[in-house]
């Protein structure tokens, strides 16, 4: 499938999504070694050496600039910051899509990863089904996906409406 407009089935990334916005909270994680940022409205909290130690920070105002949103925090231990890019990333163990690409810098290391709900990949767009199995639909047929962050899918086969529930992971939807 591919988004309305689109050349390809490789989603676009938003320039406007949000990290900490209000009400809701901005995860990253990453690999090698594993560690998971967590910025809320009032704080924000890095978890490293797979959860054993954390640092809890007040969650400074976000500097943003085009597609890049950063913040800077000083900790008891230090500067913390985190740089958030409106970009594709792919989670390095699972092969999951996230929206953004993540940079924490904290004691003298640099940690990267992926950020954002992997669902707002597929969500705000009608997709139009191009191909099934392999082959074109028939002529004057036209299948569409509509992706619901309540992890609903919706969408019109030709004649016919349809909904159903939907999973992500980073095998396949």
């Amino acid at each position: 499938a591919t988004s309305r407009g689109a050349a390809d089935a490789t989603p676009a990334v938003a320039s406007n999504q949000s990290t900490a916005s209000a009400g809701a909270g901005f995860r990253a994680t990453g690999n090698e070694p594993g560690w998971r940022l967590d910025i809320g409205n009032s704080e924000m909290t890095l978890l490293t050496n797979f959860g054993q130690d954390s640092l809890v920070a007040a969650t400074p105002t976000a500097q943003v600039s085009n597609a890049t949103t950063k913040y800077v925090a000083r900790t008891n231990q230090g500067e913390l910051t985190a740089t958030i890019v409106n970009q594709l990333c792919v989670d390095t163990m699972s092969g999951m899509p996230h929206p953004q690409s993540v940079t924490v810098l904290v004691g003298g290391r640099t940690l990267t990863g992926c950020g954002g709900e992997p669902a707002s990949l597929l969500q705000g767009a009608v997709w139009a089904v191009v191909e099934i199995g392999g082959a074109p639909l028939m002529a004057g047929s036209q299948v569409t996906l509509d992706f619901a962050p309540d992890s609903r899918v919706s969408g019109q086969a030709s004649c016919n409406r349809f909904t159903s529930a939907y999973t992500l992971s980073g095998e396949g939807l």
